[in-house]
Formats: C-alpha cells, sequence, structure tokens
C-alpha cells in the first residue's frame, strides 16, 4: 500500500509540475504569432500518459480525472507556498560550484573550405563571394542546392546563435548554438555523410539509393528519409530523438545497433550502451522554434543550455539541486532575466545574475 501512495505522490506531483509547464508555454506562445498551446487539452493527455506508463510497471489507484485534478490542485497549491530552501551552512562550507563556463570572443557564424577560405556569414564581401559559387546566404540560413563548388565544407555556430542549412540534396538541418557540421558541397558517393558537433534536427531528403548518415563522436545514424534530433555536446550524453520515419543507430566501437521509432529516443550510457526510451518529441525540438522547453529534466542539464545561448558562467551554491527535474518553458529570445523568472516562478530553486554570472540556490 505505501508503495502505491508514493506511486500516486509522484505521479501528482508530475501533473502538476506540467500543468506548470504548459501554462507558462501557452504565455510564452500568447506573445508570437503562433497559436497557444491548448492546456487544458494538452494536461489531460499528459495524465493519461503518465497513469498508462504507471499500470505497465505495476498495479495503481485507478481514480477519476476530476478527483486527479482535484488532488492536483492541492499539489499545485502546496508548491506555491512552499519555497524551497538550501541550508545556509551547506551552502557556505561547500561554496559556489561552477556548473558552465562562458568563453571569450565569441566569433559570429562562419564557413570554412578545405582549401582554409573562412567566409563570415553576414559579412558582404563573404556573402557575395559565396554567391558567386551558387550558394545562397541570408541572416538565417545558407543554401547550396545550387552550388557549383566541389569541396567538403565545416559550417560553425557560434553560442547564442542558431542557423539553418540546406545541404546539396535538399536536406535541412537546424543547427543549435554552439554547434559544428562538416559536410561535402555536393554528395557523389553511395552513402550521404555528415559529421556533427553539438546539436541539430534533421529533416532529411529521400533517396532510396543513397542513405544519409551522421556521424556524432561513438555514434553512427543511418536513414534513408526522416526527420530527427541529434545532440552530441562534448562531455554530455548523446542522444539520437525520431520525431518521423525510421533510423538506425550504431555503436562505431562495438557495431552494436538499435532501430529507433517515431516517439523514441536512445542515449549512449557511460560504459558504452544503448538506453532506449519514449519521450515528447515535441519538448525536445522546440529549441529550433526559439524556446527553451524542458519537461522533466534535471535542472543541471537545463542551464547547460542556458548558460550555452547567453554564454554565462552559472553556480550552484548547492550541487545537489541540479539533480532536481524540473518542467520548464521559456522564450530564448527574450533575454536572460525572462528566463530567470520564469525559473524563479517555479519556486524551487533561486536564480539571480550577480557578477555577470548566475547564481542558483
Amino acid at each position: 500500500m505505501d508503495d502505491l501512495n508514493q506511486n500516486m505522490e509522484k505521479l501528482e506531483e508530475e501533473i502538476a509540475d506540467s500543468a506548470d509547464l504548459l501554462r507558462m508555454s501557452a504565455e510564452v506562445f500568447a506573445r508570437q504569432k503562433f497559436p497557444a498551446p491548448e492546456v487544458e487539452k494538452e494536461w489531460v493527455r499528459f495524465a493519461n500518459r503518465k497513469i498508462t506508463a504507471e499500470r505497465k510497471r505495476g498495479p495503481v489507484f485507478l481514480w477519476s480525472f476530476g478527483a486527479g485534478v482535484a488532488a492536483c490542485a492541492m499539489v499545485v497549491l502546496l508548491l506555491n507556498i512552499r519555497l524551497f530552501q538550501v541550508p545556509a551552512e551547506e551552502g557556505v562550507a561547500n561554496g559556489e560550484t561552477v556548473v558552465f563556463e562562458a568563453i571569450d570572443n565569441v566569433e559570429g557564424i562562419t564557413l570554412s573550405s578545405e582549401s582554409g577560405v573562412v567566409h563570415r556569414i553576414g559579412g558582404v564581401e563573404s556573402d557575395s563571394i559565396l554567391a558567386m559559387g551558387g550558394i545562397e546566404v541570408d541572416e538565417n540560413s545558407i543554401d547550396l542546392r545550387h552550388t557549383t563548388k566541389e569541396e567538403m565544407q565545416t559550417l560553425t555556430i557560434p553560442r547564442g546563435k542558431s542557423f539553418k542549412v540546406v545541404l546539396a540534396d535538399g536536406t535541412e538541418v537546424w543547427l543549435n548554438a554552439e554547434s559544428r557540421l562538416y559536410y561535402p558541397s555536393q554528395f557523389r558517393n553511395s552513402e550521404r555523410v555528415v559529421f556533427l558537433e553539438g546539436e541539430a534536427y534533421f529533416k532529411v531528403s529521400r533517396d532510396e539509393k543513397r542513405p544519409f548518415v551522421v556521424n556524432t563522436g561513438e555514434l553512427r545514424t543511418h536513414v534513408l528519409g526522416t526527420q530527427f534530433n541529434v545532440k552530441s555536446y562534448s562531455g554530455n550524453p548523446q542522444h539520437i530523438t525520431l520525431v518521423e520515419g525510421s533510423v538506425r543507430v550504431n555503436h562505431l566501437s562495438t557495431n552494436e545497433g538499435v532501430y529507433l521509432k517515431p516517439g523514441q529516443d536512445v542515449c549512449l550510457n557511460p560504459e558504452g550502451g544503448f538506453v532506449l526510451e519514449e519521450v515528447d518529441t515535441y519538448g525536445i525540438t522546440q529549441w529550433k522554434e526559439g524556446y527553451f522547453y524542458f519537461n522533466n529534466v534535471a535542472l543541471g542539464d537545463i542551464v547547460k543550455d542556458i548558460g550555452r545561448w547567453y554564454n554565462v558562467d552559472i553556480s550552484f551554491v548547492n550541487p545537489s539541486i541540479s539533480k532536481y527535474h524540473l518542467h520548464f518553458v521559456a522564450d530564448r529570445n527574450a533575454g536572460l532575466q525572462h528566463v530567470l523568472d520564469n525559473l524563479n516562478r517555479l519556486q524551487k530553486v533561486r536564480a539571480s545574475f550577480v557578477d555577470n554570472r548566475i547564481v542558483i540556490q
């Protein structure tokens, strides 16, 4: 019975936190040209999904949604009046722990060729030179479908920027901050192979005769035509998330492989094995629409994305709170203070901007 009560308490808390996430999301979208999410509808969908997941793991108390909402309302009330407190003695004893560091001299978006020529995207002279080679450039994207060049190129996106590239075969790639894509300006081989560092969303143009391959560290993702997200930052677990279609992911060292279905994510754990799970792809891919969107994600992972976008130092007074899992959304183009305000509204941690760094306690 105790296990059932614990499961229900955890479920109610997740639903309440999800409601916070959806309400914050609706406020963000209300300021944009996009329609706001249907909060109540999504809340019901989330609750039903969580209840179904609990049933698969074992017996669970069956409740009506009305009773569940009432219970959730109580949880929300408790969350609103309870501010998570970090014991002062622990914070002083441990000192601040830096979890993300800013870098100096952040440059703009660059396109480098194997011959050593570097073009700074957005520069009048560079854009004109690229245009003469059939490469179309604007402030948000670069298009290689009409290029006459035959060379390997590297597109580098700095912190605080995102950018889209249309490859020669029509494949669209959205690159997140601090990412690098290495690719041929023309695909001439039996496979269309690219190399990624960082994060990117791929919408692959289908070609039955020439599979598309993304190499990221120890993983090789093989597709024919599909949409998926790849996150592969140095020092962090690699994730492949499938939105639609199908992909095969192989470990380059062991050749172990796994096939993904839409809505699945595979992660390479520290021991080198695969961890496969069902995920909400909507939240994972919202970065390309200009949002921080995290559904039950550890605070330590959330702040790394925040730091990468704003290029700012981030430290915890108490490192243990980095393990807190939160439901959080913010418009990352609305400024750092907007993000901190939304984080503080959750009333689980307190984040402030002090001496050009974010301090969380």
